[in-house]
């Protein structure tokens, strides 16, 4: 019972970190937060479900909000934060000789509509 109440609490925390619409830093011209260090976001992303919590739909068109505005993405994960609110890991630059970068970009739905928020730079190699 003792694991379980504690077990509650730590959900109850985690996800309260993910109850903003407000992303650090979040930039309203370019999608491009003027800093890298998030660590918010990288808990967001752990914190996320990886059970789909929408529709084959909802997942074509988060892909396609992300590649709207970055077309050069490539997306290898999606975590569910609720229905309506998502965070998709993403890479850039795979098979450049120069390497590669990899993104969170998390993602709201709208009146039925999946809105780009931002991208967060979280590895470059």
């Amino acid at each position: 019972m003792i694991r379980r109440t504690c077990f509650l609490v730590l959900a109850t925390v985690i996800l309260s970190t993910c109850a903003s619409e407000r992303w650090p830093g979040q930039s309203d011209n370019d999608g491009w937060p003027s800093s890298s260090d998030y660590p918010i976001v990288q808990t967001r992303f752990e914190a996320a479900s990886k059970k789909t919590l929408g529709t084959e739909q909802d997942v074509a068109e988060i892909k396609r909000a992300i590649l709207k505005v970055h077309p050069e993405m490539n997306i290898d994960e999606i975590r569910w934060i609720s229905a309506t609110e998502v965070i998709a890991y993403t890479d850039s630059g795979r098979n450049l000789p120069l390497g590669y970068e990899s993104f969170f970009c998390p993602l709201i739905k709208n009146d039925k509509k999946w809105q780009f928020i931002a991208c967060y730079s979280y590895l470059i190699s």
